[in-house]
């Protein structure tokens, strides 16, 4: 239920900074067709608390892993979205506008991935301040998980030297220093499980499920009886978007579980897979709304309430996220830098191609003209 209710307050967020970004756009009208006005500011939010709750969860005790698993899901997953930068960029295409596409995509990859690594910057201030100077955690302040990648990347790099080409005392050496490492290694995976059974001993988990379910019923009653309480259809439609958000963070959070599978260890394809889709979906509805745009207007009032509020908005942008892939790919390239650009060029060229493909091809032989 934690994911329930970060996805609305990711939604909700999305759909401010997107508010105001949109208020802007008359003054600042290059820069913020260039960043993506619609998506920008809620990408970099996201990816910034992203980038918070990925270095303070190593620290904190398995109390909190509900309620971190509703920031970095449902949150961090629901405010950023990579099915609308990839629709912006794909109308940019089709429309020949190449280089601004191209530099669009850059800009947004690039700002994510600072904005993630902000955060584990200012998360890894407040650890020492606090860990120093205000609260001994139990934990040690030291990101166990990352120095455990760390050390297992470069255990393969010295499996990789040639030894024959330096001579027997070179090689004894080499091999000397890839078993220290191996030793350091399973010895920070044997201590990440000793601090977790004494954290269980010591500190019971209670999630509080009750709280949880509560909180996401009483959330969930509110906005549905909100979206239909006769504002404007605009309004209206994100308020059903939070409505619909949910879903998508949900059917995300689901789907990424798989990818704790070791075939995913290189490419979380239960990522890549919902971006993709969710991509080529909002491309479907842009088509769609074009048509019933030139059908009538009562038509496109329900087209903007259902299709780009409910499902645009609200289900795909939820189920498509950018800070989750940006940690992937962070992840990744502390492993293996060639892993993490397969999967970052992999995600954006096919969920591009695919989404030129369906725009073009309407583009081409479609009766009525793109709206977007």
């Amino acid at each position: 239920m934690s994911v329930v209710i970060g996805a609305y307050f990711g939604v909700g967020v999305r759909v401010l900074l997107t508010e105001f970004a949109d208020a802007m756009y008359e003054s600042q009208t290059e820069l913020l067709e260039l960043l993506g006005f619609g998506f920008f500011l809620p990408n970099v939010v996201g990816c910034f608390v992203m980038g918070l709750a990925t270095r303070i969860k190593p620290v904190l005790r398995g109390q909190y892993d509900v309620l971190l698993t509703g920031i970095t899901t449902g949150f961090c997953g629901s405010c950023t979205t990579f099915a609308s930068w990839d629709l912006g960029a794909g109308l940019m295409f089709v429309r020949g506008r190449w280089l601004n596409a191209i530099l669009m995509l850059c800009v947004q990859v690039a700002s994510a991935m600072a904005s993630l690594r902000l955060g584990v910057h200012v998360a890894e201030g407040v650890v020492h301040y606090f860990t120093f100077q205000e609260y001994p955690f139990r934990k040690p302040p030291v990101n166990l998980g990352q120095l455990n990648l760390d050390l297992e990347r470069n255990i393969n790099h010295f499996r990789e030297i040639k030894v024959h080409t330096f001579g027997p005392l070179v090689a004894r050496r080499v091999h000397a220093t890839e078993e220290s490492l191996a030793i350091a290694r399973d010895s920070c995976i044997e201590l990440i499980a000793e601090i977790t059974q004494v954290e269980h001993e010591q500190h019971p988990v209670h999630h509080h499920n009750t709280v949880w379910i509560i909180t996401a019923l009483l959330l969930t009653a509110l906005f549905w009886i909100l979206a239909f309480c006769g504002f404007d259809n605009y309004p209206s439609s994100r308020l059903l978007a939070l409505c619909f958000g949910p879903f998508g963070a949900l059917l995300r959070w689901y789907l990424s579980l798989y990818n704790s599978n070791p075939v995913c260890n290189r490419f979380p394809f239960f990522t890549f897979a919902p971006n993709v889709v969710a991509s080529c979906l909002s491309c479907v509805m842009e088509i769609v709304g074009s048509v019933v745009y030139q059908d009538s207007a009562s038509a496109y009032r329900h087209f903007v309430m259902w299709g780009q509020g409910g499902v645009m908005v609200g289900f795909l942008g939820s189920l498509s996220t950018v800070s989750t892939w940006v940690n992937e790919l962070d992840t990744l390239s502390s492993k293996r830098l060639y892993w993490a650009y397969r999967y970052g060029l992999a995600s954006v060229v096919i969920s591009q191609l695919a989404s030129v493909f369906i725009l073009g091809m309407y583009d081409a032989y479609g009766s009525d003209p793109l709206i977007g």
